[in-house]
């Protein structure tokens, strides 16, 4: 047994985890508690605490920081119930969810998690699934924490020996000058990128998910354990602090929404919230108490069980019982049912087994790496199947005609766009579709109406690169490697080049009006947010300008509204457990950033020669009641917001009144 085994944990600490995790489980259950999320922040700062008490005691006591028995005990405390709820989320998914998207997705992100790169996973993932009713969502933080961790014991072991002439005291003092420096960087990465500034491509979502924009949180927790005799100068006042620590954390999670720029400036408030808990905890007997409250240490002392579990048993009883409170409150003390016995009889036993060899760190990780990820590929295999379900084709992207061509993601010379064309080619009328992913989803519909009325058809899709003016800076965004703004002058020049009769652009609009991964706020809400964070600017000065600068070359510019996105469209699908799902329907006023996007580009376009906007809304969602799809069984969407080839083909009416009109 090592020192760091003997070390003494504070039950009080304990009891701040227990509320930590009590906030993200209420949060994610939706019974109040809209900043409930901070609970994750507060986790940050505790575990860059409590870790950098054990390294700093190791560096004091040895000199040095044994890197094997370091990650020996991280693999020996988190990896078993990581496989543990990694093997059950598979096999439940098999059951409830379908294997036409849902199932292969859910494997992706179960690998990504296996690898602790699942924040990773979520930056780079562009669907509401991946992001909202995935059962492995919350397993970022995870990710987050473990890469921070591959830095931190390097970073104070090379600090430590850097300053090893000083003494104890002023070593410890060297280090959190390094560890405010870094932390103070991290921060204000964060809060520009949180407010939009476009230091990387999608800077909310990386600003959320990215671990450099998080390093600070830890970073406070590290400085409190490098430097204790701070909080002892405040010790008369540890009451008040306990106090102050527990206003913040209580106002953070009661007054920061969903649409707040996070983690941004805001987040100081309950990582500063947590540091003033842990300070009183340690210099108050009345704090210590309160927190140290028996209910509060059992629930922190199986918080990461608990972390794990509540998650997808929320995720599963809602695709089973669609609507059910009571589902999700039956399923929530579930979780903490299994999170207690997970730790009992499976995590304890491992964790703290004596005489831990070599051989059983192997056996280990073969166990809790290596059978996952086999597992995630079974899965993924067995999905492609189907399983005798319902005809796969009505779910999958790759029957509309831009995957069967290959231009989708693939086309980015002005040379290629020219491979993408439909019709005769003694067409006298031409007709040029640039736009994000919607392209593709929508060209079935187009490309039928366009070719019936004697067009020739140019359409190419790329995933996330809105067409925009790439004048403007604003205008300018990256993704998987592509410069947008490189790629819409490439545009510009074709249509150059071509001449055509039209120009139809399709955007995802509302995804990059507002960069919210939460689609179903209240317009209200949205609208607030806007306007307080003026990212109306950032996408529809472009898409006007753009709009202007082509109707001088092109007699009709078509804007196409961004369709319904079917908040409903899981619940459709068909899985074992549920193999004749009815498509339910869902009311328009769930589309409320769309719907933003849609009314803003829509007067616009008003005020323009030549440019006409394409409304859908009717098309869908008659008198405001949406479907998903028909009476026959035929469901209209590949994924949330993307229709198939059902689905576009319902466009046709809509493209074929505008190029009617336009000629």
């Amino acid at each position: 047994m090592t020192y760091s085994d003997r070390v003494h944990v504070r039950k009080d600490i304990q009891g701040l985890r227990g509320i930590a995790v009590l906030l993200v489980v209420i949060y994610h259950s939706g019974f109040g508690l809209p900043g409930g999320f901070v609970g994750v922040d507060m986790f940050f700062v505790i575990s860059g605490f409590v870790i950098t008490q054990l390294l700093v005691r190791e560096l004091e006591q040895t000199g040095t920081i044994l890197f094997r028995n370091f990650y020996a005990r991280r693999a020996r405390r988190l990896l078993p119930a990581l496989a543990l709820v990694t093997v059950a989320i598979l096999g439940f998914s098999v059951l409830s969810l379908s294997p036409f998207g849902e199932q292969q997705q859910v494997a992706k992100t179960a690998q990504a998690t296996t690898l602790f790169l699942a924040n990773v996973y979520m930056f780079l993932e562009n669907t509401y699934f991946a992001l909202g009713g995935n059962p492995f969502r919350h397993m970022w933080t995870l990710a987050v924490e473990e890469q921070f961790y591959l830095i931190l014991p390097l970073a104070l072991l090379i600090g430590w020996k850097l300053s090893s002439r000083l003494n104890i005291r002023k070593q410890r003092f060297a280090l959190a000058i390094g560890v405010t420096t870094v932390s103070i960087i991290s921060f204000v990465v964060g809060a520009l990128l949180s407010f939009g500034y476009r230091i990387t491509p999608l800077p909310e979502r990386f600003a959320f998910f990215g671990t450099p924009s998080r390093i600070w949180e830890f970073g406070l927790g590290v400085l409190i354990a490098l430097v204790p005799q701070v909080g002892k100068l405040f010790k008369y006042f540890a009451p008040a602090i306990f106090i102050c620590g527990v206003a913040a954390i209580v106002w953070s999670a009661t007054r920061i929404e969903l649409l707040t720029p996070f983690p941004g400036v805001i987040a100081l408030v309950p990582v500063f919230g947590t540091v003033l808990l842990i300070v009183a905890g340690e210099h108050s007997v009345f704090s210590k108490r309160a927190l140290s409250w028996r209910p509060l240490v059992e629930i922190g002392d199986m918080s990461y069980g608990l972390y794990l579990w509540h998650w997808p048993m929320i995720v599963f009883s809602m695709v089973l019982w669609p609507d059910s409170n009571l589902a999700i409150l039956i399923s929530v003390l579930l979780s903490f049912v299994i999170a207690r016995l997970s730790l009992l009889y499976f995590e304890n036993p491992i964790r703290y087994k004596h005489n831990f060899r070599t051989r059983d760190l192997k056996i280990l990780l073969a166990g809790t790496l290596v059978v996952p990820l086999i597992l995630t590929f079974l899965v993924f295999v067995g999905a492609n199947t189907g399983y005798g379900l319902r005809d796969s084709s009505s779910f999958r992207r790759d029957n509309l005609l831009l995957a069967q061509r290959g231009c989708t993601d693939n086309q980015y010379e002005v040379a290629q766009f020219y491979e993408c064309v439909w019709g005769s080619e003694y067409a006298t009328k031409t007709l040029v579709v640039f736009g994000d992913s919607h392209v593709e989803s929508t060209g079935d519909g187009v490309i039928k109406a366009a070719t019936l009325l004697g067009y020739k058809v140019f359409a190419v899709s790329n995933s996330s690169c809105p067409f925009l003016d790439p004048s403007w800076e604003r205008g300018s965004y990256a993704f998987n490697g592509v410069d947008c703004s490189k790629l819409n002058l490439k545009r510009l020049r074709f249509i150059s080049e071509v001449s055509p009769s039209a120009v139809l652009i399709v955007n995802a609009h509302s995804d990059y009006l507002s960069s919210v991964d939460e689609p179903f706020a209240t317009k209200e809400d949205l609208n607030k947010y806007l306007r307080i964070y003026n990212h109306r600017t950032s996408y529809l000065d472009p898409m006007i300008s753009l709009v202007e600068k082509l109707s001088l070359e092109v007699a009709s510019v078509g804007l196409m509204a961004q369709v319904p996105e079917s908040t409903k469209f899981d619940f459709a699908r068909e899985s074992i457990l549920k193999p004749n799902t009815v498509i339910p329907g869902f009311r328009l006023e769930s589309n409320s950033r769309r719907a933003i996007a849609n009314d803003d580009l829509d007067k616009a376009a008003s005020r323009i020669p030549g440019a006409f906007f394409l409304h859908l809304d009717e098309l869908f969602c008659p008198r405001g009641q949406c479907k998903s799809g028909d009476e026959n069984g035929n469901v209209w969407y590949w994924n949330i917001q993307h229709l198939n080839q059902f689905g576009s083909l319902k466009l046709v009416a809509p493209v074929d009144s505008w190029l009617e009109l336009a000629n």
